[in-house]
C-alpha cells in the first residue's frame, strides 16, 4: 500500500466498514475515533484531521 504524499512515515488510517470507526496509527500511538462515519472517505479525512 502506497503512503500518500502527506502522511508521515509508519502513519496509518483505518476505517473499519462494519462498526464505522477509524483507528490510527500516528507517531507510535495508536487512537481510535468512534464515529460513526458513513463513508470510508468521511472516516479517512477525520482520521486524517485528527493527526
Amino acid at each position: 500500500m502506497a503512503v500518500p504524499g502527506n502522511y508521515e512515515t509508519g502513519m496509518q488510517v483505518v476505517y473499519d466498514e462494519k462498526s464505522k470507526t477509524v483507528a490510527i496509527v500516528f507517531r507510535c500511538r495508536r487512537h481510535e475515533l468512534e464515529g460513526p462515519f458513513a463513508t470510508a472517505s468521511e472516516g479517512v479525512k477525520a482520521g486524517e484531521d485528527y493527526c
